[in-house]
């Protein structure tokens, strides 16, 4: 799955000329001080909601660098046959936009520009992507922000640097949280991520922390780390009932470390292909499938806990079925705790070797031997056995 910025951006119509930003928006609402259609430069306190009459070419509000709108909890509607191409859109450096709602537009927030802009209390309504930060605006926050059911994508990064930090994106249609390819450094953490249509969190920048989300009811993955994006880390997070995997990383140099996932429903808890893949103290179980499947070399699965109560679903399972095994080498699978009918299945070449693990089940390895099971293991009602596939 892949979703390129050039499509994201053709779709919405997104570019917007300088006499574009200045052309005015109908004002709708006459109660209070109407902002349909301004260029904000300088700090403003909204005073009354703003109704206005948008049109597609153009945003509902344009906020310059520097200044601060502070929206005090009111909000900006666009009406009209067509939505805004945004309703706010955030262009220069250093502008801030707090404490309001904004409705029915393209993008809610539109971040571009120099950046370090902060988006802070938002909500987002009736939009096709919640928040969009272009890939030229590094060093923005957003932090605090609702997104309600977008047609699309709750919250897209292209810009460098950006912290996504205690929001809530509630059912999108695809993605809740999309990190573009453009985008590195990114952190996001602390965020609630409810019923988004295919997966929760999408990584495809590099050096990415996901850390500390709450990620709930996704249709396909929880996470997943694809599209060449190297060195993500994915800490801390709490997934439960995805459609597909809980973790789906695809990537090589990837952390995946005291994640607490259940409900893996068509998947693996976690499912790792790349190599140099460390797993470490994750906590998964009522998965569908196998608990933890990685398919790399030079991989650590260490400390996990992985309980599975369904028939015929793996433990912990190195390399993949076929007719054949495949040459995945020094991995270490040591510490474990695993319940599950097979908890450990080898089905690789190579010095791997499993050692220190608590295992409740029968351990299989399909590589003739070839892989190094220590003594200290410790089985409970369970069996060793070494076949050649």
């Amino acid at each position: 799955m892949k979703f390129s910025s050039s499509s994201i951006l053709s779709t919405m119509a997104l570019a917007i000329s300088a006499s574009q930003l200045l052309t005015p928006v109908s004002a709708l609402s006459s109660s209070g001080e109407n902002i349909c259609g301004w260029t904000i430069t300088e700090d403003k306190k909204m005073t009354a909601d703003s109704v206005c009459q948008c049109d597609r070419d153009e945003p509902a509000v344009t906020l310059r660098g520097g200044a601060t709108l502070d929206m005090d909890g009111y909000k900006i509607r666009c009406l009209g046959s067509e939505k805004a191409e945004a309703c706010i859109y955030v262009s220069g450096t250093g502008a801030t936009v707090k404490d309001g709602t904004v409705d029915n537009c393209e993008i809610g927030i539109h971040s571009a520009g120099g950046g370090e802009h902060t988006v802070l209390g938002m909500k987002v309504t009736n939009a096709m992507v919640g928040i969009l930060v272009r890939d030229d605006s590094d060093d923005v926050v957003l932090s605090g922000n609702k997104v309600d059911s977008p047609d699309k994508h709750g919250i897209v990064i292209e810009g460098d640097n950006v912290l996504v930090s205690d929001n809530e994106v509630d059912s999108a249609i695809s993605v809740g949280i999309y990190i573009e390819v453009e985008a590195d450094d990114a952190v996001v953490r602390g965020n609630a991520v409810l019923n988004s249509g295919e997966d929760g969190i999408y990584v495809d920048g590099d050096t990415t922390l996901v850390e500390s989300n709450a990620i709930s009811d996704s249709g396909m993955n929880g996470i997943q780390v694809d599209n060449g994006s190297e060195d993500a880390q994915l800490v801390r997070n709490t997934i439960k009932s995805s459609g597909a995997a809980g973790v789906y990383a695809n990537e090589d140099n990837i952390l995946i470390e005291e994640n607490e996932i259940t409900g893996a429903s068509h998947l693996s808890a976690i499912v790792a292909s790349g190599d140099d893949v460390m797993i470490i103290g994750n906590k998964v179980k009522d998965f569908q499938d196998d608990g933890i499947v990685l398919s790399g070399s030079n991989g650590f699965i260490e400390a996990n806990n992985v309980i599975s109560l369904v028939r015929f679903a793996d433990g912990i399972v190195v390399g993949t079925y076929g007719d054949s095994t495949i040459s995945l080498v020094a991995n270490m699978i040591a510490g474990n705790t695993v319940v599950a009918e097979d908890a450990i299945v080898m089905k690789s070449e190579g010095d791997n070797t499993i050692t220190n693990n608590h295992i409740t089940g029968d351990t299989l390895d399909y590589a003739c031997g070839n892989n190094n099971w220590e003594d200290d293991n410790t089985y409970v009602n369970g069996r060793h056995s070494v076949a050649c596939a």
